[in-house]
Formats: C-alpha cells, structure tokens, sequence
C-alpha cells in the first residue's frame, strides 16, 4: 500500500508492517517473532500470523525469516511472505462444509424419527389442547383450577410447537421466492413481538433510504426475523436494554469476507438485531448455530431457534455474523442480496 519507496526507508519494519496481533492486540518488538528470530540468527516459518498494509488494514500471511550473515554477523535479515486470505476463506468453507454434512446427516436421522412420531403425536396433543380450552370456556373454575388448566394447556402448546419445529428443520422445503420488501417484514415482526417484551427493553427499529427489495419468501424471512428478535429479547431478560434493529443498503465493490463466508460484487441488504443483553463468551458464540444447542434453562429454549436462522438464510443464499461479549451484549447481522423488482411487484403484506 506504499507509493513510495521513501515513506519506508529508514523505518523500523515491525513498526510498519508488524505491529499487531492477530487478535487485535499491540505486539511490542520484544514479542514479536521475527525480531527474536533474527536477532539469535535463527531460521523461522509461520502461517498464522498478519500483517499490516498502510491503510491499517490486514492480512493473513505464511512467511519465511531468514538472517543476513556478514563476516559471522547479522546485519539483516529477509522476510518474504504470501497472503494466503484464498486459502483461509477455502478453509473456513470446508470447515464450514463439513459441519453443514453433519448437521444434514443428524437431521435426516432425526427427520426419519420425527416424521414417524409427529403424526401420532400431534393425534395426542390435539384433543388435550381442544379439551382444555372447551373446559377453560365453559365451566366456572376456581382461580387455582383455572391455573392448572392454563399449565397443562401451556405445556402441550410448547410441544406442538416444538414437533413443528423439528418437522421444519429436519424436512425443509424449497419454498417459490419472489422480490419483497424486508422492512415490511421486520416492521410486522416487530408489532408481533413488541406487546411481549419488559417494559425495561427499549426496542428502537431504523430503516435507512432506498433500502432494495430482495428475493425471498416473506413466511421464512418473517421467521428469521422473529426468531433473532425472541433470542436478543431473553438475553435481556427483565434487565433495563436497548433492541435496535436495523436494516441498511451495503454495495460490495470488491470480494470481501463476511461472517463465516464471502460477498461477491453486487448490493446487499444488511438485517441488523443488536441487544444490550448478557453477551456470549467465544466458546458459546461458535455453538450457537448446532441444533438443540442452547445456554437457557428449562422452557426457555429448545435449541432451534438461531439453528433455523441459519437454514433459512443460507438458503436465501445469505450470510451471517455474529459478535458478542460477556455483558456487552450481542450483534447479529443477516445479508441478503438485492433483487432487481423491475419485472416483480415487491410483496407487500396485506393490511
């Protein structure tokens, strides 16, 4: 990123190219590598490591250090490195890839177990719910009876819905995608949603202009959107927070990395559900996605949610990122690519 051989004459190397971790952090010229290589006149390879361009952007590197004897002294050394960003993304794909195999072999397990249950199941759950309510509208129950009622009924509804759940995961469909609006999408979710949360959670939604339609299916991205917005709503819980979501207008002129994958040329819109909650720890953020992981206790959570998210954006074609620390709270953003609505009417949700 130099223009001139001038601006970096003269200069310390590992102030200019070397001067930070991998994770963010400074690295001193005592710590680094490379210094400590040469200056004991020893041989030294690595492939995990960055360095750092002019604009202070920077990249993944596999490097060789080798000392410059002479008369029996080091007077120098030579560093020659290639970026190996190509090879880190086809890394991350395959990780990616492997991890997708095993969840497709899980859930075609589990799909073949919960097809041959689901029927029978739902025969059951169906006449305790129906039952439940007629006895909770007809007869004139004491407030203790009435409770009871109310928890059986909870409890079956939470197992319906936990059957449609799996049956949704395990045996997704290919559903017809047409241009729509996101922000129709999120704005309905968010009047869904709004009624139930504390009145200690602000919820703040922000829209930015001429915000492109995308191409989806408006039932799926509403689930996505629902479900992102329940997870930021329980990690908050009754704490005083803010739920900002957001949707924005990103044009991606060069291949760039984004979450666990990479953006092409073109434009994209960014869903963006940030909360003020309990964070993740990295060891939490990497499950996240694995179906029926979840950090919360009893009915809180069956696991699905966010593993549902990520099946249904990355059939949307889309990507996601995630970032989070403990007590600082959590940012998810979901990118879609933009559609062209000229042939299309965008799909609007009826009044």
């Amino acid at each position: 990123g130099y223009a001139d051989d001038a601006e970096m004459i003269g200069q310390n190397m590992h102030d200019l190219m070397h001067h930070t971790n991998v994770d963010g952090t400074p690295c001193s010229r005592e710590d680094c590598r490379i210094q400590n290589a040469l200056e004991k006149g020893e041989h030294l390879h690595s492939d995990d490591e960055f360095f750092w361009r002019r604009d202070g952007s920077g990249i993944p590197v596999e490097f060789w250090c080798h000392p410059v004897l002479k008369n029996g002294q080091i007077v120098g050394g030579v560093i020659s490195f290639i970026d190996i960003t190509e090879r880190m993304d086809a890394s991350a794909e395959r990780r990616r890839l492997e991890r997708y195999l095993f969840d497709a072999r899980k859930m075609e397990a589990l799909g073949q177990l919960a097809g041959g249950v689901a029927h029978d199941f739902n025969n059951l759950l169906s006449p305790i719910i129906l039952i439940t309510e007629i006895l909770l509208d007809d007869l004139e129950l004491s407030e203790a009876d009435a409770g009871h009622l109310g928890d059986v009924l909870a409890a079956a509804k939470r197992a319906q819905k936990l059957v449609h759940q799996i049956l949704s995961y395990s045996r997704p469909e290919e559903n017809e995608k047409r241009p729509m609006s996101l922000s129709d999408v999120m704005y309905d979710a968010i009047g869904l949603m709004r009624p139930s949360l504390p009145r200690t959670v602000s919820l703040k939604p922000t829209v930015e202009a001429d915000v492109p339609p995308i191409l989806g299916d408006f039932d799926e991205i509403h689930q996505v959107v629902m479900n992102l917005l329940k997870n930021a709503a329980l990690a908050m819980g009754e704490s005083v927070g803010t739920l900002d979501v957001s949707l924005r207008k990103i044009v991606v002129d060069e291949p760039r990395r984004f979450g666990g994958g990479r953006l092409a040329r073109g434009t994209y819109v960014v869903l963006s559900v940030a909360d003020t909650g309990c964070g993740m720890d990295e060891a939490t953020r990497e499950r996240i996605f694995e179906p029926f992981f979840s950090t919360r206790k009893g009915t809180d959570g069956a696991g699905l949610g966010l593993a549902i998210v990520e099946r249904i954006v990355s059939g949307h074609g889309g990507l996601l990122n995630v970032s989070s620390r403990p007590e600082q709270g959590t940012t998810i953003e979901a990118v879609f690519l933009a559609c062209d609505n000229k042939k299309e009417p965008v799909e609007k949700i009826e009044a």
